[in-house]
């Protein structure tokens, strides 16, 4: 008899089954899990690599610009090379050739500081000369102060006309006086002497009226606090005689000293009265002048001369009217503008 095989038990294929199954998830999910782990994740991008910074400049070369303006200010002659190389150091740097920009910037300050230190050498000795030159300069030496540093040292000069005035003791004559196409006598009173005899001695000799004009006094004849109007004799060479005027009417100058030389001035026996001294030269007859009268403006205006705005002149003697006994010296101060009074005390 044919006999049915035995059913083969469910329990075994659910079992397998669900082995399977098992097996098949966990494979899945392990698989799952593997991908997520290593296959499927994405790398991280790379950062990108920082520029490097531009290298800086070695170091920035200089012009020596003030170093130049300050030298052509002081002394031009050194100032052009110092700008030439101080415009060749600026155009190398431009260039990047900052070897030969320093080396140019070198020499510019080196011809910049030798014009400085020549400028100013020159400026101190033009100011020590000028604080250390006498009161009065002649024309030609004159020209050669500049103006603020005679102003600020109270320096007076004298200008071509005046040169007399300030010391030549022979005084002035008026316009028209003599300048050698004009006879003399024809502008100045007759002196009783010939027509050829120095003019320049016999003022101081002779004593003569100089004019008709009593305001008119002979320089020798000045006192102390006489009033003059010097505008009368501005820009004369030699003074013959000046007008003497009331201190109550408008003038410009006044005699503020009168003293007498000693003979010693001139070489002759100290006390000498005899008039018979060696005649000193018009230099020492000046420096005689001023060694009086400098003390005397400063006592008298109540400012120090140097400092004072009014100006000072004295009337020494001259060479040949020192040959004949004149010894007397006139200080005279003047003001730019008319004064009403004296000048006594002006403290200007």
């Amino acid at each position: 008899m044919a006999q049915n095989p035995p059913a083969e038990p469910e329990s075994t294929d659910d079992s397998g089954s669900a082995d399977t199954d098992d097996t098949g998830n966990s494979t899945d999910e392990a698989d799952s899990t593997g991908t997520d782990e290593t296959g499927t994740a994405e790398p991280e991008p790379e950062p990108e690599p920082e520029p490097e910074p531009e290298p800086e400049p070695e170091g920035r070369v200089s012009a020596r610009t003030g170093w130049v303006v300050a030298a052509f200010l002081l002394f031009w002659p050194l100032a052009v090379p110092a700008l030439v190389q101080a415009v060749r150091a600026a155009r190398e740097a431009a260039a990047n050739h900052l070897d030969a920009a320093r080396a140019a910037s070198r020499r510019a300050l080196g011809f910049a500081v030798g014009a400085i230190c020549t400028g100013t050498v020159l400026l101190a000795g033009s100011a020590a000369a000028v604080v250390m030159a006498p009161a009065w300069l002649p024309a030609g030496a004159a020209a050669y102060v500049p103006p603020a540093l005679a102003q600020a040292a109270g320096l007076v000069t004298a200008s071509p006309e005046r040169s007399g005035d300030a010391g030549a003791g022979t005084a002035s004559a008026p316009s028209g006086a003599p300048d050698g196409t004009t006879d003399p006598f024809d502008v100045l009173p007759t002196p009783g002497t010939s027509a050829g005899e120095d003019i320049a001695r016999w003022w101081a000799t002779e004593g003569q009226e100089t004019a008709d004009d009593p305001s008119r006094t002979r320089p020798v004849d000045l006192d102390s606090g006489d009033c003059l109007d010097t505008e009368e004799v501005d820009g004369l060479a030699i003074l013959y005689w000046i007008p003497v005027v009331p201190c109550d009417e408008p003038h410009h100058g006044e005699v503020f000293g009168v003293t007498w030389l000693e003979d010693s001035v001139g070489g002759g026996a100290p006390g000498a009265t005899d008039g018979t001294g060696a005649a000193p030269t018009q230099a020492e007859l000046w420096e005689a002048a001023d060694a009086y009268c400098y003390p005397e403006f400063d006592e008298f205006v109540g400012e120090a001369w140097a400092a004072s705005e009014l100006t000072y002149w004295p009337v020494a003697p001259s060479q040949e009217s020192w040959e004949e006994g004149d010894r007397k010296v006139a200080c005279i101060v003047e003001s730019d503008q008319p004064v009403t009074g004296t000048l006594e005390g002006a403290g200007r």
